[in-house]
């Protein structure tokens, strides 16, 4: 504390630079981060099925069990398999537009169409 009452003004003045210059780059790097995480979540949401995803992507993406979708293409349902899903197509041969209309198919099928609704007690006949 002592050398900060020696400084003078043009040092006071450097100091206070650098200090909100180190504060303006920890926002910048936090809003960069944060846009990088919101950017993350979108990706892996719902994103069109492409010939170079492999069957836990897609899981993923889709908020499906791998082993639906691994049940689906004709697969065992505890299968660890990685290939793409061009790959796998060529494995079972057949197009990989029929396997990713399988895996659509899967998907939707496996999802609620709605959310159920919660009864509601007072209406509930015994």
């Amino acid at each position: 504390m002592d050398s900060l009452r020696r400084m003078g003004w043009p040092q006071r003045l450097l100091l206070l630079a650098l200090v909100l210059g180190l504060l303006l780059s920890v926002a910048v790097v936090v809003v960069f981060a944060a846009r990088a995480m919101q950017q993350m979540h979108v990706r892996q949401s719902d994103e069109p099925i492409r010939p170079w995803m492999t069957i836990p992507y897609v899981a993923r993406s889709y908020h499906v069990p791998a082993r639906i979708l691994y049940a689906a293409i004709g697969l065992p349902e505890n299968s660890r398999d990685r290939r793409p899903l061009i790959a796998l197509a060529r494995a079972q041969n057949r197009g990989v537009n029929v396997l990713i209309a399988e895996l659509h198919t899967a998907i939707v099928h496996s999802r609620p169409p709605y959310p159920t609704p919660v009864p509601d007690p007072t209406q509930v006949k015994p």
